[in-house]
């Protein structure tokens, strides 16, 4: 694995407590990327930067409930604190709470379909600085969505992650 393949990019991870978002963080910092983990889970956060900073990599934590838009600017606000600039923001959070058919309620169907609407992708867009990238993973039938703050810098930001 090249160490210094994502040197000098700073990246915020939504869903990141556990899972594949803590896995997409640690893999990243392990190529020289900084990392901003989210989630609403602080405390699994917090293990994920604890693993992250054992490894020599470079982390902070922040809560983020992906249906609040205040979260999603306290987020980028600090990962730009912390790193002095935000790269990419990997829209990866989502949750389920399953039940059966007849037993799902209105406030069961929206907590579900919140986590992972167009709503939480706009709020994170409008919160980016300009010169940024922001990827939805997980969307049906593609490998991922891409929302782009500066159209003009997408092919250098691009071929620096590739």
């Amino acid at each position: 694995m090249d160490k210094e393949r994502l040197k000098g990019k700073n990246v915020l991870i939504t869903g990141a407590a556990q899972g594949m978002g803590a896995a997409i963080a640690e893999h990243y910092c392990a190529q020289g990327a900084k990392v901003c983990i989210t989630d609403v889970n602080l405390d699994g956060c917090k293990e994920v930067e604890e693993r992250i900073r054992s490894a020599g990599g470079e982390a902070i934590s922040c809560k983020l409930d992906v249906r609040k838009r205040e979260d999603h600017v306290a987020a980028v606000n600090a990962t730009v604190e912390a790193f002095g600039s935000l790269n990419v923001s990997l829209n990866n959070a989502g949750v389920n709470k399953p039940l059966w058919f007849m037993d799902v309620t209105e406030e069961n169907y929206d907590f579900i379909f919140c986590c992972g609407d167009d709503a939480s992708d706009e709020y994170m867009f409008n919160a980016l600085p300009e010169n940024s990238i922001s990827i939805k993973v997980g969307e049906k039938n593609t490998s991922a969505k891409y929302f782009v703050k500066n159209s003009d810098k997408i092919k250098s930001i691009l071929s620096n992650l590739n």
